[in-house]
């Protein structure tokens, strides 16, 4: 039980990493096109 949960953990912190840098580039593009747009 132990293995999997540790298996988990690391799936979801993956997972979380991955959000968190899709979504941090996302807003960089949309910062990026706001200031074109001025």
């Amino acid at each position: 039980i132990d293995a999997a949960l540790k298996e988990g953990v690391e799936v979801l912190r993956h997972l979380i990493s991955k959000g968190l840098a899709e979504s941090s580039r996302r807003f960089n593009n949309e910062q990026k096109y706001k200031h074109c747009n001025l």
